[in-house]
């Protein structure tokens, strides 16, 4: 009985850790025999729990991965961060770790915006916006026209020796921010569970790329945890194969922004393409049909999982009765 309950549950489960991640699509909505037509592909998961930042400022040393222990780099405005997409109207970032570093220097949260050149540091390109909320006990904000600016003054994670922030043991640092009529306004930090108003709504628009943890000059970052919620983050470099009416067509790894492209021809009236990423175990189908009412369209894969989810059903089913003729 306790086996069957289980299977039932991992039943019930099952389409939630499926679709843990996510295929996000674009393509043309009507199509006609003879047209070419690209389909625009991305990997993406609904929410951050990972410490493997797929963009490291060049020069940054990594003394661990184990936690993930990172020191910054001698010019400074270093940072380790995920690409996002589909930001909701608030979002939550947690970083849970420890710091080393002078007060003077500013590693903490960041969020970028505009347009971030991820292989240099943030100190020497204009061309983005950010909100940094630092570990040291400062709210920065940056804009094209006027480089970092320090808005107010915020709780240090840990006491003050000499020059030095000293965080011995792992803090919890928590962050709120939310969209107030399109710019940006930082709620509240909550630092080891201790809540700390922030209320200040900042100039930089409400529209971001990146998020992750920002180092600063030689100091050392551990981060144990990074979690991030109201917010899709997107993969680099993944291996994808599309299939059209059941054979490979062409296969490849997603670019540094996590997306993929195919283009094909429309050769038949009905055609089927599916676009599946093994590392992930998921796919994704779409149904061209070029015929009267042309149209593209996306099929979602329920019944497979209908029927995986009556094939364990099943032997749960045959093992039970097989324990009570025994």
């Amino acid at each position: 009985m306790r086996l069957l309950v289980l299977l039932l549950l991992l039943l019930f489960l099952l389409p939630i850790l499926s679709f843990s991640a996510s295929i996000c699509v674009q393509y043309p909505k009507e199509v006609y025999i003879g047209n070419k037509i690209s389909i625009n592909f991305t990997l993406v998961q609904q929410s951050i729990n990972s410490t493997a930042f797929p963009f490291i400022t060049p020069g940054v040393r990594e003394i661990s991965t184990s936690p993930l222990v990172l020191q910054g780099i001698p010019i400074g405005g270093a940072y380790a961060v995920f690409h996002i997409q589909n930001i909701s109207n608030e979002i939550t970032i947690t970083f849970i770790g420890k710091v080393d570093t002078p007060y003077y220097w500013n590693p903490g949260i960041a969020i970028y915006g505009g347009n971030l050149n991820t292989h240099i540091s943030d100190l020497y390109q204009d061309n983005f916006t950010g909100v940094l909320l630092t570990f040291t006990g400062v709210l920065w904000v940056h804009n094209e026209t006027k480089g970092w600016v320090d808005l107010a003054s915020l709780p240090k994670v840990g006491p003050q020796s000499g020059i030095w922030i000293n965080t011995t043991y792992p803090f919890n640092y928590t962050v709120i921010l939310s969209n107030a009529n399109g710019d940006t306004f930082v709620n509240c930090i909550i630092i080891n569970g201790s809540k700390y108003l922030v209320d200040i709504q900042t100039c930089i628009p409400w529209n971001f790329s990146y998020v992750g943890v920002r180092l600063d000059n030689l100091d050392i970052v551990t981060i144990c945890d990074f979690l991030v919620s109201g917010t899709s983050v997107t993969f680099p470099h993944q291996p994808y194969i599309v299939y059209v009416n059941n054979k490979e067509y062409v296969s490849g790894y997603t670019n540094e922004l996590g997306e993929g492209s195919v283009t094909l021809t429309v050769s038949s009236p009905y055609m089927i393409v599916n676009i599946t990423f093994p590392s992930a175990h998921i796919f994704r189908i779409i149904t061209i049909s070029a015929q009267r009412g042309a149209n593209v369209h996306v099929e979602y894969p329920i019944l497979q999982y209908a029927l995986l989810g009556v094939s364990v059903l099943l032997v749960a089913i045959s093992i039970i009765e097989r324990k009570r003729m025994h």
